[in-house]
């Protein structure tokens, strides 16, 4: 069927509407009908940064007007397609995308099945079953790592794809977003100013990189009977230095809870030496969202007088 008219919409009324089942609708209802999913009940989902609803067992999300809109779709997209052929790694099932409009604003869609269980914030687990599918999480995400993009593990090139996954590793943005560390950082004003100023020579090499999940929020990672359920929203995927990972992990999902991150650390296998606490914090320094504005309050960073001493405070799980 014909979409509606495309939504004309200010920066305002984007972030009004942005889960308002009511609005958004009309579009949402076409994609279900041009996928034969008739007439559902529908319910907005995680109020992110692109419009996203339930219906029944299937979500709907709209990528536009969002300056990052282009990539974010072409990166989950091509992440959902290589994820596809690991049955290892517990993702929601693609099945189906396509565009509402012809032209440059297409406003393209994701059409996949609904996550099983609740997400990490909401869910309502004592602290030993909290460290267990912590560890689920990281043997998960090592299996994430290793997967090598464009390629099908034990069968050489993936073919016959509309969106290949050399899309994702196009998006590696690591150099541009090192660059600009310090510059964001003294806009958002999270870190005091001289604990800013010190991040350039603190700064340490990245990682040879590997392909990352790069926002493994308490939002986007699900939990259902005590076990992991699957891990969520891929549109930030890109090939970068694997501590990305670690950032939005320890200091959003888990809080600075370092029997979390030592689990997750210890299901992944990843090895922790005396360069684990610089190369995690350069890399929580570099990431492109502010991730220590959701610190706990366990480590306030005004205490600190050196960015040394606040990393190990953070990322100190012992070798």
């Amino acid at each position: 069927m014909p979409a509606p008219p495309p939504p004309r919409l200010s920066a305002e009324s984007y972030s009004r509407h942005l889960g308002d089942v009511e609005f958004w609708a009309p579009y949402v209802r076409t994609v279900l009908e041009r996928h034969g999913l008739g007439d559902r009940p529908l319910q907005s989902g995680f109020v992110g940064t692109f419009p996203t609803f339930l219906a029944g067992d299937v979500v709907v999300k709209l990528f536009g007007w969002f300056h990052s809109w282009r990539g974010c779709h072409a990166g989950e997209l091509a992440a959902q397609e290589m994820l596809a052929r690991r049955p290892d790694v517990p993702v929601p099932t693609l099945l189906g995308h396509g565009r509402l409009y012809d032209g440059p604003d297409s406003w393209p869609y994701l059409l996949t099945t609904r996550m099983a269980g609740q997400a990490w914030r909401d869910v309502r687990l004592d602290h030993a079953a909290r460290v267990r599918v912590a560890g689920e999480l990281g043997a998960t995400m090592r299996v994430v790592h290793d997967i090598a993009p464009g390629e099908r593990p034990g069968q050489g090139p993936l073919e016959g794809l509309g969106h290949p996954p050399a899309l994702v590793e196009s998006r590696d943005r690591l150099a541009v977003i090192r660059a600009g560390a310090l510059d964001r950082h003294r806009t958002w004003r999270t870190l005091p100013a001289a604990l800013v100023d010190q991040i350039p020579a603190y700064l340490c090499p990245p990682a040879p990189e590997r392909f990352v999940h790069a926002d493994l929020t308490a939002d986007h990672i699900f939990v259902e009977d005590g076990s992991l359920a699957g891990v969520i929203d891929w549109g930030d995927a890109t090939l970068t230095d694997p501590y990305y990972e670690l950032a939005a992990l320890h200091l959003d999902a888990f809080g600075l809870d370092k029997d979390l991150l030592r689990a997750f650390l210890d299901g992944y296998g990843w090895k922790v030496d005396e360069e684990f606490v610089r190369q995690a914090m350069s890399a929580a320094l570099t990431h492109e969202f502010d991730v220590f504005a959701t610190r706990s309050e366990r480590v306030p960073a005004e205490s600190f007088t050196s960015l040394a001493d606040l990393a190990t405070a953070i990322w100190d799980v012992g070798i």
